[in-house]
């Protein structure tokens, strides 16, 4: 996460999820159109929810991957040991449903 002290936006990848899957979109929170001053201690609340198209109509492209890779990956303290590459595939085509909050009040709630 850049330093929103320094910067006018941040980049972030949220997860949104759905039963057993997790969708990881890449994203850009402006910081200028916020509300609030941002706090890096909730990411998420500045987050948009889940979409699969843009404001134009254009797919917004995420990747797939399980809640149990994301826990492994996790517990593997965040890669350093005895962790396998994560299955992450290309979003399969599904009908558009909302998406189920990963945890906490609203979702998507990831690092930044």
């Amino acid at each position: 996460m850049t330093d929103p002290a320094v910067s006018n936006f941040i980049s972030c990848w949220p997860m949104y999820r759905d039963g057993d899957a997790i969708y990881v979109q890449n994203s850009l929170i402006i910081l200028g159109e916020l509300n609030e001053p941002f706090d890096p201690q909730e990411p998420w609340r500045y987050v948009e929810p889940h979409r699969e198209v843009d404001e134009d109509g254009n797919r917004i492209s995420e990747w797939v991957t399980s809640a149990a890779e994301v826990r492994q990956f996790r517990e593997s303290t965040w890669g350093r040991r005895g962790h396998t590459s994560a299955s992450i595939r290309p979003r399969p085509a599904r009908a558009a449903r909302p998406a189920e909050p990963l945890e906490g009040p609203r979702a998507p709630q990831s690092p930044c």
